[in-house]
């Protein structure tokens, strides 16, 4: 599978963030929202009243860039971008984990460790 010009460009926007990011215990803290990640894609747009930011994401990379790095066994990236109040990624990106037996905590942990720029 060869990943997309939109997950591409979603992993390059994330790489930065990997270096912030802190992971104490199973607790992982200092990420971007969604909606940060939306606005670094499209500086200019504004969210509507109803608007969902990972849904939006889900067609801007998200999803590719999540379906690339589970079907090359790379650490889930993707779920560096959290949901603004309850601080995780929510359940799509549980859903795509599962099958790994891996906790997110440790995904975001791997991630950090991760040659990354490789793929760019």
């Amino acid at each position: 599978m060869i990943l997309s010009d939109n997950g591409k460009a979603l992993l390059k926007i994330l790489i930065p963030y990997l270096e912030h990011v802190e992971i104490r215990g199973d607790s992982v803290r200092k990420c971007p929202t969604y909606s940060e990640i939306l606005h670094e894609i499209m500086p200019g747009r504004r969210l509507e009243r109803g608007d969902d930011a990972g849904k939006l994401l889900k067609h801007m990379g998200l999803d590719d860039l999540a379906e690339w790095t589970k079907n090359k066994e790379f650490p889930a990236i993707t779920g560096l971008i959290v949901r603004k109040t309850e601080r995780d990624p929510g359940i799509g990106y549980y859903n795509i984990i599962k099958e790994t037996g891996i906790q997110w905590h440790d995904h975001i942990k791997n991630a950090k460790n991760f040659n990354w720029k490789a793929y760019l």
